[in-house]
């Protein structure tokens, strides 16, 4: 569906507007400025709510999903070394393994 099919007339114009208010708003949150990103994201949201939500779907749906919200993130995990070869110490009958000969 085009902006134009999916936008009632005479607001084509708040449609793309709010597209390009929410791009904007996007670029600057990738620059790490929150604060004019906070301030375009809301100026678009008034001026079009589905315009907005369909930038951020596009925008999505262009890039690989992060679990890990970077800036809080441990980054000391990233360093962490787990030792080589290490095996499970799992107490007798925890119930992990089958034993054999057990019917």
């Amino acid at each position: 569906m085009t902006a134009a099919e999916s936008t009632p007339e005479g607001n084509l114009d708040c449609y793309v507007q709010a597209r390009r208010l929410a791009e904007q708003a996007l670029h600057e949150q990738a620059t790490d400025h929150p604060e004019a990103a906070d301030r375009l994201g809301a100026e678009a949201l008034q001026l079009d709510p589905v315009a907005v939500a369909e930038v951020l779907a596009e925008h999505d749906a262009a890039h690989e999903p992060d679990a890990r919200d970077r800036r809080t993130a441990d980054h000391e995990a990233e360093q962490i070394v787990r030792p080589a070869g290490r095996t499970s110490h799992s107490p007798p009958d925890s119930g992990t393994m089958p034993e054999r000969g057990r019917s």
